[in-house]
C-alpha cells in the first residue's frame, strides 16, 4: 500500500496542540520534555576522530521511551533530529500506521519522520511562497532556508522534494562533493 508521508506526518501532528508547534520549532528538546514527560532525552558524545557516525539521533520505545541526540551537531541539525525522533514516537503509538501492511516499513517510517520534522520547522505557506510546485531551483530552496524562523537545511530538502510532484531527489551536498542528506520523492 502506498502512503503519502507528508499527509501522514500532518495527520500525526494533529495529536499535538497547535499552540505548541511553534515552540517545537524553536526549542524541540525543551518542548518535547514538556509535552511528552514520559520521553527521556539525552545526548551521546561525539564519535572519535575518523569514526564519524552518520546517525545523529535514535529513538527507543522503552519503556520509558528514549531519544538520544549527538552532542556534536549544529543547532539546526539538532532541531531536525529531535523532531525526526519525535516522529518515531508518534508512529510508535499510532494504530493506523502500525496496522498497515507495507513492503518497507523502515523506509516508510523514516520518510514520515523527516516529514514530521520538516512540517514543524517549515509551515506550508512558507514553502509554497519560496519553492514553486513542479519547478524550482537550488536558489529557491536557499531562499526558503533564509526566510525560515527555525531554519534547517534538511527540512528544506524534505519540503522541496515534496514540491516536485514527480519522482526525484533533492540532495544536500558537502563541499567535497559527497551527499550529506538526500530526500526523495518515490515513483
Amino acid at each position: 500500500m502506498l502512503i503519502d508521508p507528508h499527509a501522514e506526518a500532518v495527520r500525526l501532528l494533529t495529536s499535538i496542540d497547535p499552540d505548541y508547534l511553534g515552540e517545537l520549532a524553536r526549542d524541540p528538546v525543551g518542548t518535547i520534555e514538556v509535552l511528552f514527560e514520559v520521553i527521556q532525552i539525552s545526548e551521546r558524545p561525539p564519535a572519535p576522530p575518523g569514526e564519524g557516525c552518520a546517525v545523529d539521533g535514535t529513538y527507543l520505545p522503552g519503556p520509558p521511551p528514549r531519544i538520544t541526540i549527538a552532542s556534536d551537531v549544529a543547532p539546526a541539525r539538532r532541531r531536525f533530529t529531535a523532531l525526526h525522533e519525535l516522529g518515531h514516537h508518534l508512529i510508535e503509538y499510532d494504530e493506523v500506521l502500525n496496522d498497515l501492511e507495507v513492503a518497507d516499513a523502515y523506509r516508510r517510517d523514516e520518510d514520515i519522520c523527516n516529514e514530521v520534522a520538516a512540517s514543524i520547522l517549515l509551515p506550508e505557506a512558507l514553502v509554497d511562497q519560496w519553492v514553486p510546485a513542479g519547478s524550482f531551483t537550488a536558489e529557491d530552496v536557499s531562499k526558503l532556508y533564509a526566510s525560515a524562523d527555525s531554519p534547517s537545511r534538511m527540512a528544506c530538502c524534505v519540503a522541496a522534494v515534496r514540491q516536485l510532484h514527480v519522482p526525484g531527489c533533492v540532495i544536500l551536498g558537502r563541499a567535497d562533493g559527497s551527499a550529506e542528506f538526500i530526500s526523495h520523492q518515490p515513483a
